[in-house]
């Protein structure tokens, strides 16, 4: 087990320096993901899925986050667009079935 708190600054540190550090992006979504701050995390898989709008990871991870939120109308997008990236995508599949 690590300590996340100090994980998390060392991305914010990273992000301080480099705002569009796709990775620090990524992995501070995911721990607030794992948080269940879902507010927090839609907001950095946001940023990687404009930077890269086709990235699959932040993609999925976005669409997740968002059927969190129940913003299911962006949410079911997001999984359509990630069964594009990745045609047959268990996780999209599962999404786009829990929306429908």
């Amino acid at each position: 087990v690590g300590n996340w708190t100090l994980v998390e600054a060392q991305y914010a540190a990273i992000l301080s320096v480099d705002p569009m550090n796709t990775q620090a992006l990524y992995w501070t979504g995911m721990i607030f993901y794992k948080r269940e701050q879902y507010d927090q995390a839609v907001k950095y898989f946001e940023k990687i899925a404009n930077l890269y709008p086709f990235d699959y990871d932040a993609t999925i991870m976005y669409a997740w986050t968002n059927f969190k939120l129940n913003n299911l109308r962006e949410a079911k997008v997001l999984f359509q667009k990630a069964l594009i990236i990745r045609p047959d995508d268990a996780s999209a599949t599962e999404g786009l079935g829990l929306i429908q």
